[in-house]
């Protein structure tokens, strides 16, 4: 398929990645955390890892598609970077390298505690680890969906708001060859209920599309 523009073919990506959502994970969109409420205020550091693990618990339950799994299904509609078929969800990896959320990109963020991502992989919260400086670099060999998280902080309503970008790629690939990787940016709002840190919502924001290699 030949694009007249880069702006074309973005709108046809993003049309075809909406066609990709199954209705319930647009229902997460209903009730949307408006960013005006949201303050860099981060929560204690005692409850920061309970927050993140709430989020990598969400994504482990397969209760959404993630960017690798919406990007292929669209890739596959406009005929472009066709992979494989797979059997199931597209692997969900950790990248440990810490970056802040575009809308707070002067803020320096801490590195991952050691103990703790040994504790992810241990407990199978995520597919793997990257440690790579680019994503390009990681060893994974599959199209993949790739997290970073931001640091929680207090949102509206007593809530706590964690961004997450969600990057998709075949690093394999991307090396090699001219691939498009996709990048999502999703909100969750998490809550405590019996003292168990929960998603209550979600909401997806910004998308975008690049080429590698780079």
């Amino acid at each position: 398929m030949m694009f007249k523009s880069p702006r074309s073919c973005f709108l046809v990506v993003v049309m075809c990645a909406m066609a990709c959502a199954s209705p319930s994970q647009i229902a997460h969109q209903d009730r949307p955390v408006r960013f005006t409420d949201v303050k860099y205020d981060t929560i204690p550091s005692a409850d920061r890892i309970a927050v993140w693990e709430a989020v990598l618990r969400f994504y482990r339950s397969g209760r959404v598609s993630t960017e690798a799994d919406r990007a292929g299904c669209a890739h596959g509609m406009l005929g472009i970077d066709s992979q494989p078929e797979s059997a199931g969800l597209a692997p969900v990896v950790l990248h440990t390298v810490r970056r802040p959320w575009p809308m707070f990109a002067s803020k320096r963020l801490a590195p991952y505690d050691s103990a703790w991502l040994e504790h992810l992989a241990r407990g199978h919260l995520v597919s793997g680890l990257c440690v790579e400086e680019e994503l390009k670099s990681c060893p994974d060999t599959v199209p993949t969906t790739y997290l970073s998280l931001d640091d929680p902080r207090w949102g509206p309503a007593g809530a706590v708001i964690v961004e997450v970008t969600e990057s998709a790629l075949d690093p394999a690939a991307c090396r090699t060859s001219r691939t498009i990787f996709d990048f999502q940016e999703v909100t969750f709002a998490v809550g405590k209920r019996a003292d168990v840190w929960l998603v209550e919502r979600v909401e997806r924001g910004g998308h975008g599309f690049g080429w590698c290699p780079s």
